[in-house]
Formats: C-alpha cells, structure tokens, sequence
C-alpha cells in the first residue's frame, strides 16, 4: 500500500512511514477512530496504560479477521477500511516517530555532541521514576522525566529538539 502511495520514495521513508502507521500511539488513536473502544469492556489494574490495550483491539480485531476470513479479506480490510479510511499519510509524513532520534540525527549533521544523562531515579523497583538530563557539547539543554528511561529520554529529547530547531 505504501509503495503505491510513494512509488518514488526512497527505502528508508517507507520503513520509517510503516513504523509510524504500526506504532502503539497510531494505533490506539485508529482504535478510537473506528470506534473500537466503545465495544471494549475492560477492567485495568493500578499503574497500567489503559489507553494501550486500545491498539491491542485492533490487532485482535485484525488477527480475527485473517483467522476467519483468511489472509485477502484480511488485506482488503487492511487498505480500504483503516489504510485509505482512516489514516493521514500527510499528517504522518511530517509527525517526528522518534525525538531521540531526530535529536541525535541533528547532532550528527551539525557536528554537536549530544549526551543522554540519567539524573534521577526513584520509586520502589515496581514504579520507579527517571529523570534524563540532555547535555549538548556539555551543557544541559532539557530534561525530562517518566516511569521508564526510554520514555524520560524521549521527553527530554522532544524538549531539547524544540530548543535547538524551533520545531515540535
């Protein structure tokens, strides 16, 4: 589907375009937007991202469908219903998958050191917190925090990307 969308673009744009459309953020937005969620009826313990099981419905739903109907309604479904329905290419072309990424890959076009430092870890072992201070050529620029390191650095790294390109 994205090849005939992009039949020009480049390797790297159409994994990264795949990645973006498949990501757990896309896909529990898709959930909401087909509806899904409101035929959902879930019971969520404490501390749990209850808005990701959203994009596991849809996978569910997905998988069903290839189980009972087999792998080309399974297709069909895939691009008419969600693909050419439901999802932006346009909007998603210009959303940044990943601010770590886009920053680091900055870095290296400008010739700038950028350093992912853990400044802040607390919390029992089951909910801690981190705190992620971004140093470019040594000086602090952003930090930012979550409830694992991956996410602290990718806030930290939204903010400083901010920072240096004026872009979100």
């Amino acid at each position: 589907y994205l090849y005939e969308q992009y039949p020009q673009a480049g390797e790297g744009f159409l994994t990264s375009m795949r990645s973006k459309i498949v990501s757990r953020k896309h896909m529990n937005q898709l959930a909401i937007q087909i509806g899904l969620h409101k035929m959902l009826v879930k019971k969520t313990p404490r501390n749990t991202h209850a808005k990701s099981i959203y994009g596991d419905a849809i996978e569910a739903l997905i998988g069903a469908i290839f189980l009972d109907r087999g792998y080309n309604a399974c297709q069909t479904f895939i691009e008419n219903r969600i693909l050419r329905e439901q999802v932006d290419l346009k909007h998603l072309e210009n959303r940044i998958a990943s601010h770590k990424g886009a920053l680091l890959e900055w870095g290296q076009k400008n010739k700038h050191e950028v350093v992912f430092d853990v400044t802040g870890c607390w919390g029992e072992s089951h909910a801690r917190k981190y705190e992620i201070t971004i140093l470019l050529d040594g000086k602090a620029v952003s930090t930012g925090k979550g409830t694992s390191k991956k996410r602290a650095e990718e806030e930290a790294a939204r903010l400083a990307y901010q920072t240096v390109t004026g872009q979100s």
